[in-house]
């Protein structure tokens, strides 16, 4: 059994690195990068970034755009992100998807007091110091 490492070339931020809280998202997200066209899931997101899950994904420190909606709202958010870090696939540990973080580089100011109010309405995400 080999081990498969949690993240490439980028470090994930743990809990109490983070600056703002995260609440669980289910929701499809489009991205693309300068040579490619994904298609992910969020899984969590907070007023600095989210979590997509996907097997094919950008490497650390590539830029991608991103367009997604909230679940209450049809106005669509597209932001420029960079990737910051990346979970690879491990069959040793099939309940964490592959994915990425990104970090919103470039996100206008109604569209972060949009993902602020949505993330204050819900339940954050807790971490064991485990």
């Amino acid at each position: 059994m080999s081990e498969v490492p949690a993240m490439q070339t980028g470090k994930r931020p743990g809990p109490e690195s983070r600056k703002a809280p995260r609440i669980p998202l289910d929701l499809d997200i489009d991205f693309e990068s300068e040579h490619n066209f994904y298609h992910g899931f969020a899984e969590n997101i907070s007023s600095g970034g989210l979590f997509i899950a996907t097997y094919d994904h950008a490497e650390p420190g590539d830029s991608v755009d991103i367009k997604f909606r909230l679940p209450d709202s049809d106005h669509p958010i597209e932001v420029h992100c960079e990737v910051r870090w990346v979970r690879p696939y491990n069959p040793d540990t099939p309940d964490m998807p592959p994915g990425m973080g990104v970090r919103f580089a470039n996100i206008r100011p109604a569209d972060v007091l949009r993902i602020e109010a949505f993330v204050r309405e819900r339940e954050p995400i807790f971490f064991d110091d485990e």
